[in-house]
């Protein structure tokens, strides 16, 4: 029954059935949600990236954040939704710094709204930089494209995976580029 504090509009309050069309329901389909402790293939998570989101935080959350995805990589696999490549890697030196179990982790190219609207995403003249406000002996050192390695640059495949084993004691995932392991090692 629909309520005066409530602006959801329930079709059953006006005698509508999803069966009067034809249509199944998830659960007439054999689809369940099951509950965190039941069994189940992966725990799939979104990276966060608003600050509407996690106002004056979003930096802050990235160490809890991936402390979580570390405990749960122990023991299943993770799915993260990231919207592009730059988001993977940042999100995958966060988890390498936090030390979680990498083969366990996988991105997926999932573009998502963070708990905010679709399109938000596109910075707005009143976005504040984080080194705004900052004498230059306080403002954070962004990353240099050069800094980055280039695939050409890179040992080969099999020195870095020997590299990966030797400081990690055990084999990368098949899943890692050559960047993400380079970066791995370093």
């Amino acid at each position: 029954m629909n309520n005066e504090n409530n602006n959801h509009i329930n079709a059953l309050d006006f005698g509508i059935r999803t069966s009067d069309f034809g249509i199944k329901t998830p659960k007439q389909l054999g689809y369940t949600f099951p509950a965190e402790w039941e069994e189940h293939e992966a725990t799939w998570l979104s990276w966060p990236h608003k600050e509407e989101s996690w106002p004056g935080r979003l930096e802050e959350i990235y160490p809890y954040y991936c402390q979580f995805i570390k405990i749960l990589s122990e023991d299943e696999f993770v799915r993260i939704n990231v919207k592009d490549e730059e988001m993977r890697k940042f999100a995958m030196d966060c988890i390498m710094q936090a030390g979680a179990n990498l083969e366990n982790i996988e991105f997926y190219f999932h573009e998502t709204n963070d708990a905010g609207k679709p399109g938000d995403d596109e910075k707005t003249d009143d976005a504040k930089d984080n080194n705004e406000g900052k004498d230059e002996s306080q403002q954070e050192e962004k990353p240099k494209a050069e800094d980055k390695p280039k695939e050409g640059d890179l040992p080969s495949r099999k020195e870095l995976v020997a590299a990966f084993k030797e400081k990690f004691g055990r084999n990368p995932s098949n899943k890692m580029s050559a960047e993400d392991l380079y970066r791995a090692i370093n």
